[in-house]
């Protein structure tokens, strides 16, 4: 009986770009294991795929052009990183690994330009390390372990992430015969924040319709956007793009308000950031964020219910209270700042030579409400809220 396994020695699995992926494989057998050689494995790449019906051109037997529909599979891949090293090999006189517990040590370097891991409906992001024990005569002992990796994503140097957000909306009331207005203006204290924080949504409502307004719902969307390539077998044929849209809601909040008719009323509705993906872009993935509020009246006919969107950004550093007066180059976490914890994301995959993997990302729960104090930057920008 030969048992193979792969620890880390992050305590979550989690690395960064540049970081050293460090750990061990553990070997163990009741029995001298008669070997060739234990091949260690990293790999890192980023993939989408998926299947739709194409019209395809083809040659019938007249030599002649035709088109056909037929299922083609579109598909993009991007290698971050493929490195190996043979942790032990048999020599002359001895192909056996002695009995009981066998450690190998390993070390990777990632690189410094890495997209976040990813499990979404039409690709992934995922780095692994492979064990390979070559047995002559025998089926290969293989086994293979996924890692988290997080790109450090501060909201600190990144101007739009820190500005307060405006949105107003209104609609008229009544299928036939129009009864008033509502408005909504919605404002936002920023537009960065992280995993575990709270995001406060101020609502000002003028109902000047003849309805009471009764709920107020709000959703934090996940929008990924998968891109992929096609290349016919027709040498005259060009490579076809295409790309496909996964919109996810990550968060919801919702409460009930009476702001009866003819009259004003503000609303503060609180959304949490869960453990998510940061945003981010690459040549075949890219994630963004949007909150959605939609605001209902109470109406037998419908109508009148109006929403409002801001779109979001979210990071792995969040905004301090005081930033620096131009913020260009990455800092530390401001001091105070409880630690985050690194927990699994709400996106499973299933890979299919692995366990169930779930990527861990940074979140923040302890984080304190964010209260912007005055810098010569923010002076520079004050009155500036970005009105969507």
């Amino acid at each position: 009986m030969t048992d193979l396994k792969i620890e880390f020695d992050s305590p979550n699995n989690v690395y960064f770009p540049g970081q050293e992926v460090t750990g061990r494989v553990i070997l163990k057998g009741k029995d001298p294991i008669k070997a060739s050689f234990l091949k260690i494995c990293i790999r890192g790449e980023a993939h989408t795929g998926w299947y739709q019906t194409d019209l395809i051109p083809y040659l019938n037997v007249e030599n002649e052009k035709e088109y056909d529909h037929q299922q083609v599979k579109y598909s993009g891949r991007v290698v971050y990183l493929s490195d190996e090293t043979i942790a032990w090999r048999a020599t002359d006189g001895n192909d056996r690994i002695p009995s009981g517990t066998n450690i190998f040590q390993f070390s990777f370097e990632l690189p410094t330009e890495c997209s976040p891991s990813l499990e979404g409906s039409h690709g992934h992001i995922r780095y692994s390390v492979h064990v390979e024990l070559d047995r002559p005569w025998k089926f290969n002992k293989k086994t293979k372990k996924l890692f988290s990796v997080v790109p450090t994503y501060d909201l600190n140097v990144i101007p739009d992430a820190i500005n307060p957000m405006i949105n107003t909306n209104s609609v008229k009331t009544g299928l036939i015969f129009k009864k008033g207005q509502i408005s909504v203006t919605a404002n936002l204290p920023k537009r960065g924040f992280v995993p575990g924080e709270i995001v406060p949504i101020t609502l000002h409502i003028d109902n000047g319709s003849g309805n009471r307004v009764s709920k107020i719902y709000s959703n934090l969307l996940q929008l990924t956007h998968f891109h992929a390539s096609f290349s016919p077998l027709d040498p005259d044929s060009p490579t076809r793009y295409h790309h496909r849209d996964d919109e996810k809601c990550v968060a919801e909040a919702r409460t009930t308000v009476n702001i009866p008719a003819k009259t004003e009323g503000k609303v503060v509705l609180s959304l949490k950031v869960p453990s998510v993906v940061p945003s981010f872009h690459c040549s075949i993935i890219d994630v963004e964020y949007c909150i959605i509020v939609r605001v209902h009246q109470d109406s037998m006919f419908g109508g009148g219910n109006l929403k409002v969107e801001f779109p979001l950004i979210v990071g792995t550093v969040p905004v301090r209270s005081t930033v620096p007066a131009v913020p260009t180059v990455p800092v530390p976490l401001a001091a105070g700042y409880p630690p985050p914890s690194y927990e699994e994301s709400m996106s499973i995959g299933k890979p299919e030579d692995s366990e169930p993997f779930a990527p861990r990302y940074p979140v923040y729960n302890d984080l304190p409400p964010y209260s912007p104090s005055k810098s010569s930057y923010e002076e520079e920008e004050e009155g500036k809220a970005v009105k969507m």
